[in-house]
Parts: C-alpha cells; sequence; structure tokens
C-alpha cells in the first residue's frame, strides 16, 4: 500500500532495458567511465582542493598549502584505477527531457520506484543518494575536516588515517554534479570501487560488447532482493509509463508482464501524459 508521504524514482530507458530489470539480471551499474559524464569524480576532486586551499590561505595556513596540493596528488595516484558504478534515476515523472534523453527520445519506457522499498532492499549493495549540483563546496564538511585535521592531527571524526579519509571522499564524489544538470532532479544507486579498480558484494563485473566499446558494469537483482527482504514486487516498482512516441500497447505490455509471472505489475501499465511528439 502506497503512504502519502512516500516519494518516487523514475528510470527512463527502452524495452530491452524494461526486460532486464523486470525479467532477467536486474538493474545495470553501469560504469560512468563509459557513460556521459565521467569527469563526475574529478569534479568535486577539484572543486574541494580548491576549496580547502582558499580556506587555508584564508585562515593563515598559506605556509600547508602545498602539503594539500601533495596529498591530493598522492590520492589521486593511488586511485588512479578507481571507478564508480551506477544506476540513475529521476525524480521527475514522465518529464520531456527525461523522455529524450534516456528514454530512447519518447520510444521507450520509465519505471517507477518507491524511493524507500528501493532503498531498503539495495542497502547492502549499494548507496541511494540524491545527487547535489554545486559549484562552490567551500563550507562542506571535508573543508571543515581538514582544517581540524591540520590543527590538531589524526584521527578525527573516526577517520584513522587519510586513506580512510578520501576512502570517504571517493564515495562522496557521485553525489555531485555540475549546476548546468540541476534541472535532472536525479538520484544515483551506486557504488565506488576501491584503490586498484575492484568491487566486492556484487558479483562479478560483466561486459556489454557494442560495435564501438565495451562497457563493464555489475547487476542488482530486484527480484531476488525483494524476495529476501519480503518486499511484493508491486511495492517496489509503482508504474510502468510507456514512452509518449511508443507504439508499444498497453494490453501487449500486460500479456508480457503475465507471461513473466509479473501479474500484479498489469494495472501498474500506463500511457505517458506527455505531449512530447
Amino acid at each position: 500500500e502506497i503512504s502519502y508521504m512516500d516519494t518516487f524514482l523514475y528510470h527512463y530507458t527502452d524495452f530491452i532495458g524494461l526486460d532486464g530489470i523486470l525479467t532477467k539480471e536486474g538493474i545495470r551499474l553501469c560504469d560512468i567511465q563509459s557513460m556521459n559524464d565521467k569527469k563526475e569524480m574529478e569534479y568535486f576532486l577539484l572543486r574541494l582542493e580548491d576549496s580547502i586551499k582558499l580556506r587555508f590561505e584564508k585562515n593563515g595556513y598559506e605556509d600547508k598549502i602545498k602539503e594539500v596540493q601533495d596529498i591530493f596528488v598522492n590520492q589521486k595516484n593511488k586511485r588512479e584505477q578507481c571507478t564508480a558504478f551506477a544506476a540513475c534515476f529521476s525524480e521527475l515523472r514522465d518529464d520531456a527531457a527525461q523522455w529524450e534523453r534516456y528514454g530512447k527520445n519518447g520510444q521507450g519506457v520509465s519505471i517507477g520506484f518507491n524511493e524507500s522499498k528501493l532503498r531498503e532492499i539495495t542497502n547492502k549493495r549499494a548507496r541511494l543518494q540524491p545527487v547535489y549540483y554545486e559549484a562552490d563546496v567551500s563550507n562542506h564538511e571535508f573543508v571543515n575536516l581538514f582544517e581540524e585535521i591540520f590543527s590538531y592531527g589524526l584521527p578525527r571524526k573516526g577517520f584513522e588515517t587519510i586513506d580512510g579519509l578520501f576512502d570517504n571522499i571517493y564515495e562522496c564524489t557521485m553525489a555531485f554534479k555540475h549546476p548546468s544538470f540541476k534541472a535532472e532532479k536525479e538520484v544515483r544507486l551506486s557504488r565506488v570501487t576501491e584503490k586498484k579498480g575492484t568491487l566486492r558484494g556484487l558479483g562479478e563485473r560483466k561486459f556489454l560488447i557494442t560495435s564501438t566499446n565495451i562497457k563493464g558494469y555489475y547487476t542488482i537483482d530486484l527480484k531476488e532482493c525483494c524476495r529476501k527482504e519480503n518486499i511484493k514486487m508491486d511495492e517496489l516498482v509503482t508504474e510502468i509509463i510507456i514512452g509518449p512516441k511508443s507504439m508499444q500497447s498497453i494490453e501487449s505490455l500486460k500479456v508480457y508482464l503475465n507471461r513473466n509471472g509479473l501479474d500484479m505489475l498489469e494495472n501498474k501499465v500506463k500511457k505517458s501524459d506527455c505531449p512530447l511528439r
């Protein structure tokens, strides 16, 4: 049963993606190095380093700025193979821009999810977090933390080492994007790899081979996660919206769901109201 307090997320995809998510291997967490925003991890790191240097310059720690710069260079070198894997959602329902960019130009499909249920079934595997669109991170907790570390030393606030601190910093890189993307209202289900690019707890890395490249990804089987957490699929999936330009019939999609043991989702299917044509 859906509460009026529930919030919803929407994953815009094509019908191959729908089939994979609902009946096959599950939702894909794709390597951001092969996505459109492959410089995202660097964005937060650059803003953070600049903000720390400015804070130190302002507060009379000019002699420590070179040390800060060396720490960032050292950590980036250590984590040269570090990447992240993510599945992207939007808070925007039946949105023209989302259809055009991610829903096969309106010919695809959007799957609606109950945010709290999605968080509950995936929290042992990945982090579900909203994206913050900030150009200025001067007041971020990590800036304050660096000032404390250089004033009082480690450990601070549970961070025993610089490596441990940067483990946490790298986890946060997936929560930031350039403000020009603000209209997307994105939420990400993501995991950041270890220093050498490895990732535990999601099985083996798989690869999608196309005519132009090879993309790595991991999967989360939503049906299996629901079974383990005793959550019904129709509690997790709130809507299946057929794109405004799609020729897919509602009845055929309902038959497909029924044949794949997902009859509980039949009443979730609807056609987009978006005037995109």
